[in-house]
Parts: C-alpha cells; structure tokens; sequence
C-alpha cells in the first residue's frame, strides 16, 4: 500500500482479487496475441509481415515449469488455489 501510495484498503483489495481471476494462471505466450503485435508492428515496418509467428514463439520453458509441478507449488506457496 505504501509503495503504490494507496490508501483506500478496499479497491486495494479489490484490484487483488480482479488480478488473480483475470491473469492467466499459466502463462503461456499467446499466438494471437503476438499475431495482433505483429499486425499492428506491420505498419511501421512492413517487413515483419514475414515473419512466421509460430516459428519464433518458444513455448518449451513454461511447458517444462508446468509439467514439473512449478508453477502449481508457487500458487500454494501464497496460498492461492
């Protein structure tokens, strides 16, 4: 609350509990997001209209954190189901 010079506990609290029901649980990077990036990027350099998404999107670290547990012990480690 002091570092985000908020005082009202309430919307504090509030905001809280927005972040963990709308934030992807696991972060997977998103194709359609990056496609969206490189849709709007497209306009200043038309280059990237080239480039294959698919190809540069490296999904295997998350895939890894997630099949290893990781990220499930880190939730239950603050106490979030």
């Amino acid at each position: 609350m002091r570092k985000l010079d908020v005082t009202d506990l309430s919307a504090l609290e509030e905001g809280y509990q927005e972040i963990l029901t709308a934030l992807d649980r696991k972060p997977y990077p998103s194709l359609e997001g990056m496609k969206n990036i490189q849709r709007l990027a497209k306009l200043r350099e038309p280059r990237l209209a080239n480039i294959n998404v698919e190809s540069i999107v490296d999904d295997s670290l998350m895939r890894r954190l997630d099949s290893s547990g990781f990220i499930e012990r880190v939730y239950r480690s603050y106490g979030i189901k």
